[in-house]
């Protein structure tokens, strides 16, 4: 099952890790540098039957270059921390998704992530659930798009168990 976030966090947290990669909290001698921010909202899970208020702590750590033919890479892992409460059973769940990244731009570019991970249950006979989002764009060197698959803000989420 899609469905979309009311808030559309992912596109809000794309443009926030522009904003956060620009000020990072600490710089590694090797290049990788570390960030962290927070994010909370709302969303209606239909396999829970229920909006679920959602809070995530996030650390990004990423690496960004540009190569002698003059392409631009940035290379981030995201890991997001997430705690969502039932907002009408109170029901509560817990998980940890890693967020692997890249952008790889030039006379081509490539975007692409991929976030997977089951967010489980607290509250006893609580369904768990599934939680994956992936997107990838492609674009050649004459700027015509290429693959586009996903999006900022659709999500894959499946319940296991019953509601």
């Amino acid at each position: 099952m899609k469905l979309t976030k009311s808030l559309g966090t992912a596109a809000g947290l794309a443009i926030t890790s522009a904003a956060l990669m620009s000020v990072p909290s600490a710089d590694a001698s090797n290049g990788i540098q570390f960030s962290e921010s927070g994010v909370s909202g709302s969303m209606y899970v239909d396999c829970l039957g229920e909006f679920i208020d959602f809070e995530e702590h996030i650390r990004i750590a990423y690496h960004e270059f540009v190569t002698p033919s003059g392409n631009y890479h940035l290379i981030d892992s995201w890991t997001f921390t997430l705690t969502a409460t039932g907002a009408s059973t109170g029901r509560e769940w817990a998980g940890v998704l890693p967020w692997p990244g890249r952008i790889n731009a030039g006379h081509a570019e490539v975007v692409q992530f991929n976030v997977q991970g089951v967010i489980r249950a607290i509250t006893k006979h609580t369904p768990s659930f599934f939680w994956g989002q992936t997107y990838k764009t492609t674009v050649n060197a004459n700027g015509e798009l290429v693959v586009e698959r996903g999006s900022f803000d659709e999500f894959n989420i499946r319940c296991n168990g019953k509601k």
